[in-house]
């Protein structure tokens, strides 16, 4: 997996996937650790509280039930935080962990800055604004070099914006360029998006896996790409994400020497970026151009500039957790299973925690499970899949006693409406919906014939109403009439474009109207032993066009 290709949240991942077994789950669950496995130490806080247990950087180890025990209650009371950052900040991190303050704070503080949307940019060149556009991404290129609190500014723009390129996008980056002529900024981004499609164009196979037409497809993108991003370069040196962009050029097309040239021009101009060093990292693994040696040489070149830069504490890890490869593991023993820690010692990237949790979570040990993945969503609340089945371990180890009801927060996730996959947990009882909210569909999405589904969590008090909703994902599709008049789904839709020109995100239009109809439901409470609790519904608002 790809550095780029997550988005904010990269990862160093081979590819491919097998399957984990470990049957000795429950005696570990229960006692925590074996005999071989160090166990921790113990400390208490000022105020006589336990804290969390302290061990050696390097040791290997499983997880204790007072561990975790201590973690799922710390991580309750940050997820009370309504701030998405102060939550992130308020997080506990691994049991017997070594995540510095200040390269979490980084992280976090990187992960949600603010930074302009797709449509809001589309939006201003579409609107003759262009030079706004060029202002916009000047002021991000100067907080990113000099505050602290906007590190990897401009890149991440560039990451959030030009990655998913659609017609529309294509459109508007060229007509940027009509604009602004001699913006660096416009040739940046029309050479990000045109490498970015033939990154898609390629697929993430092998070469001798692809098919010829699609290696023709991405060598005409990159063609069209690296002409634009030399331009940008020469018309403003410092535009790091262009650099990145032709990194990964020559990762896929296997261009070593341009993909360095890259990486040492660009990193001459800036020596902390962190999209520049992750995308050398990416193009260093054995699978692509490099071997081990040659990523190990470009941690050691992050290395000197953690202490001014902490976001790139998150790519220190990068070999271990490529040698690990919990994507394609058959971790099948306790000596395997408990490198885990030894691998995320330091704070890394969320994919690769929410990986890790996932292998965990298929060998059926879940207190490993619960950790990572409870980090995973600490870095990226919107991974539905770490959701379910860190919620799924959850009440499993509530089941067996490997965690008090007491440590455990007062909410079970209940699916209502497609089902799936959750342990049972005993004594539960599952809210059940008595009425639903009235669905206010949008005049303009129905006008534009726009179908879909908003899948929200809606917190279910004890008395059965709602005290939040929020959305976990959404899905869109642009309908059509054919000749004969019948409605027939086109593609999938993510923003509508109105009369004047504008564009609005179906997100926006469609999130509201579904959090206002959980809002209104009503429920009979879940009850655990016959006890009302507060719970968390997980049901899908359909937008049906046929339905007034």
């Amino acid at each position: 997996m790809h550095f780029f290709r997550q988005g904010k949240h990269i990862m160093f991942f081979g590819s491919g996937a097998k399957g984990m077994a470990w049957a000795a789950v429950t005696l570990l669950l229960i006692t925590g650790c074996t005999a071989s496995v160090p166990k921790p130490s113990v400390s208490q806080d000022s105020n006589g509280a336990v804290a969390m247990p302290v061990r050696a950087a390097t040791s290997p180890h499983l997880f204790s039930q007072q561990e975790i025990q201590a973690f799922v209650t710390a991580a309750q009371k940050a997820d009370a935080h309504a701030d998405p950052l102060q939550r992130c900040l308020a997080f506990p991190d691994p049991p017997g962990s070594h995540w510095t303050p200040v390269a979490v704070k980084a992280y976090c503080q990187y992960l949600y800055q603010s930074v302009p949307s797709v449509e809001e940019v589309t939006q201003l060149i579409q609107g003759g604004h262009a030079s706004q556009l060029d202002r916009l991404m000047a002021e991000a290129l100067v907080a990113q070099r000099s505050d602290p609190a906007s590190a990897g500014k401009l890149e991440d723009i560039f990451v959030e914006d030009f990655s998913d390129v659609t017609p529309a996008l294509r459109a508007a980056l060229d007509e940027w360029k009509r604009q602004s002529p001699q913006s660096a900024f416009a040739y940046a981004a029309s050479g990000f998006a045109y490498e970015s499609a033939a990154y898609d164009a390629r697929g993430k196979d092998y070469a001798v896996n692809t098919p010829a037409a699609n290696l023709m497809s991405m060598d005409s993108l990159l063609k069209l790409a690296i002409v634009d991003l030399q331009k940008a370069v020469q018309l403003n040196p410092q535009i790091t994400p262009a650099y990145a962009a032709m990194i990964e050029a020559a990762g896929i097309s296997s261009n070593k020497v341009f993909g360095e040239d890259a990486a040492r021009e660009g990193l001459h101009v800036d020596p902390t970026s962190y999209r520049i060093y992750g995308e050398w990292l990416w193009m260093s693994e054995p699978k692509w151009l490099g071997s081990l040696s040659e990523m190990s040489s470009v941690i050691a070149q992050v290395q000197p500039h953690v202490s001014s830069a902490p976001l790139l504490t998150v790519l220190l890890s990068g070999r271990k957790v490529y040698e690990a490869d919990m994507q394609d593991c058959d971790c099948n023993s306790v000596d395997q299973l408990a490198q885990y820690p030894v691998v995320f010692d330091q704070v890394a990237l969320s994919g690769e925690l929410a990986h890790a949790g996932y292998a965990a979570h298929e060998s059926h040990h879940p207190e490993l499970a619960v950790v990572y993945l409870s980090e995973a969503l600490r870095f990226d609340p919107s991974i539905s899949k770490a959701r379910q089945e860190r919620d799924a371990d959850l009440a499993g180890m509530m089941a067996t006693g490997t965690l008090k009801d007491g440590a455990l927060p007062d909410v079970v996730t209940q699916t209502i409406g497609p089902p799936v996959a959750q342990a049972q947990t005993v004594g539960y009882e599952p809210p059940s919906l008595i009425s639903m909210g009235t669905i206010e569909y949008p005049e303009e999405a129905r006008q534009a014939l726009i179908s879909g589904t908003v899948v929200t969590l809606t917190y279910v008090g004890k008395d059965g109403v709602p005290i939040k909703c929020i959305v976990e994902s959404q899905s869109f599709v642009q309908n059509a009439r054919d000749k004969a008049g019948y409605i027939v789904p086109q593609k999938a839709a993510y923003s509508i474009v109105r009369k004047d020109g504008s564009s609005v995100a179906l997100a926006d239009l469609l999130d509201p109207p579904a959090i206002r109809a959980m809002m209104q439901a009503r429920f009979n409470p879940g009850k655990r032993a016959g006890v009302a609790i507060v719970s968390i519904v997980r049901m899908p608002v359909a937008f049906n066009i046929f339905r007034k």
